[in-house]
């Protein structure tokens, strides 16, 4: 993992791919216009570079799903596994239910979620018809 990957540690490289598969750099000559170009990242500067263990990657990966399916306990469950709190903090009902919500309220400030912004905006302009419904009824 890169931690500090930014435009004065990472290079962006266009190579060619040869007729043979071999690879080079891009040289704009008569050479470099054959073949096909990809662009792969290089890094340059390895200070801040460190190894993740598959654990805590599928970890990871594991609370990404759990936040996207809004199964906050479960992502508190995982914090413990990853040794991201106390197994303490988990074990008492309060902290843990603390713990819990300040997810789920991280979650809905910060995520959002394919659909449901227009959703909102549909059960928005349902509660103002059905205002200006009972208004209309009223007058009447």
């Amino acid at each position: 993992m890169h931690a500090d990957p930014h435009a004065g540690n990472l290079l962006q490289v266009e190579l060619r791919e040869e007729e043979g598969g071999a690879t080079g750099a891009a040289t704009g000559g008569a050479a470099g216009a054959k073949g096909k170009k990809r662009t792969q990242l290089a890094y340059l500067d390895f200070g801040l570079v460190s190894e993740v263990p598959v654990a805590v990657r599928d970890g990871l990966v594991c609370a990404v799903v759990l936040l996207v399916g809004k199964e906050f306990e479960k992502v508190a469950d995982l914090f413990g596994e990853l040794m991201l709190l106390p197994q303490s903090v988990l074990d008492d009902p309060v902290e843990r239910a603390a713990f819990t919500k300040a997810l789920a309220g991280a979650a809905d400030r910060l995520l959002s979620f394919d659909g449901e912004a227009e959703a909102e905006a549909e059960a928005d302009e349902g509660g103002k018809e059905t205002q200006r419904t009972q208004r209309t009824q009223r007058i009447q």
